[in-house]
């Protein structure tokens, strides 16, 4: 699995359903538009936590290099933590995302 392909292929239907949403040839369909708005609101969910994923993977690895750096040391350590205490979360169970 291909974390930043997958999180792109995300960011690209999310556009596509946007535009879909805007589009005034589905405004007479009102079935199409809550189908089109349900995707979204799903596909908008995975894509805002695989960025924050993505955020905290980086900030991670940008404080393990600031450990080598004895004045950064401690503000590195701290940073892990966070970190590492976030993208824990990632992997708690998360009622509240709706399966597809």
């Amino acid at each position: 699995m291909d974390f930043i392909k997958d999180l792109k292929t995300y960011q690209e239907r999310k556009r596509e359903l946007e535009a879909a949403l805007g589009n005034p040839a589905v405004f007479s369909n009102q079935k199409k538009i809550r189908d089109l708005h349900e995707e979204c609101q799903r596909v908008s969910e995975i894509t805002q936590m695989m960025e924050l994923y993505a955020k905290v993977s980086y900030d991670l690895a940008q404080a393990k290099e600031m450990i080598a750096d004895a004045e950064m040391k401690e503000t590195a350590e701290e940073e892990i933590l966070r970190a590492q205490s976030s993208l824990s979360l990632f992997f708690l169970p998360t009622p509240w995302i709706r399966k597809t």
